[in-house]
Formats: structure tokens, sequence, C-alpha cells
């Protein structure tokens, strides 16, 4: 059932075609430009913190605004 070949194989594919790809792979790229304000980038996250020698769990917010690359951070 699926595929039978090996690892190794996979692999050697790969790397040929990666190698025939030569620098097409390189005009994949498209710079990303934004205005102040038009975009962000946000995150929450769990952290364990020492408050007053009691061990908490905070939520914490995180954002980035990709005009600045300024990153905001609240807990």
């Amino acid at each position: 059932m699926g595929y039978e070949g090996g690892y190794e194989a996979i692999w050697r594919y790969a790397r040929r075609w990666a190698k025939a790809q030569g620098s097409a792979m390189a005009d994949a790229h498209v710079p990303l430009f934004f205005a102040p304000g038009e975009a962000y980038q946000f995150d929450w996250s769990h952290e364990i913190v020492l408050n007053n020698g009691v061990t908490v769990t905070v939520k914490v917010a995180h954002v980035r605004f990709c005009h600045s690359r300024m990153m905001f951070v609240r807990a």
C-alpha cells in the first residue's frame, strides 16, 4: 500500500530537480511592501512565569507591524 521506494530515492530525485530548477527558484520571491497601519501579524502564546514566588501561566499577545517590523507584546 502506498510508495514502497526508499528515502534515498526521493532525496536523489529532489536534489536533481532542485539543481535543474537553478535560478528559477530565486525568481519565485515576491517582495512585500506595506503602508503604515495596513497590516500586522498576530499570535497568542501561553508562558509560565514566576510572580511573587508563585508560578502562574499568562496569556501573551504578540503583534508585529508589517511596515516597520516593530513588535508589540502584551501579557
